[in-house]
């Protein structure tokens, strides 16, 4: 979109006056646009800051995991493997998410019990960042809670 966008842009037309038209002509102190992807990122960003919904998890998540191929790919064996049980053209549903990896023992935190395989909402975006609990906050690795990296000591210490 950005590209397309751009493309079409012309100089002294009437501008669209939303929020890809700003960031487009937005400049950094040595007078540079941000790229397309800049763009993109700020986009995906703004429109899901503060709301600490399932479509504001959902579009860190898929951010993430647009950064990260290494994740995706992950992520997207298990979605396959779940997949070869259905039908062929049929879509994972409600059961299906069964079968993610979930919580496999209860879990204690700040006096508080989760049940071996609930599932929980929270935004992952604020808690990941918090050095206190997390090395290298800004840095995107879901496999900081495998098993793997615990048992190599990689893991951060017990919130």
């Amino acid at each position: 979109m950005v590209q397309s966008r751009r493309s079409n842009y012309v100089v002294g037309a009437e501008e669209e006056d939303d929020l890809m038209s700003h960031l487009m002509k937005v400049k950094d102190e040595e007078g540079n646009s941000m790229t397309d992807k800049q763009i993109a990122d700020n986009v995906i960003l703004l429109l899901s800051a503060g709301h600490d919904t399932s479509s504001s998890t959902m579009a860190m998540l898929l951010f993430h995991l647009a950064h990260n191929p290494h994740c995706y790919d992950r992520v997207l064996r298990e979605q396959r493997e779940i997949a070869k049980s259905k039908a062929q053209g049929q879509l994972l549903n409600r059961e299906d998410i069964q079968k993610m990896k979930k919580p496999s023992t209860d879990l204690t935190y700040a006096g508080y019990t989760i049940p071996k395989g609930w599932k929980l909402g929270w935004s992952m975006n604020s808690t990941h960042k918090m050095d206190k609990h997390f090395p290298e906050p800004e840095k995107f690795n879901p496999a900081r809670f495998e098993e793997e990296e615990e048992s190599e000591g990689d893991s951060p210490p017990a919130p």
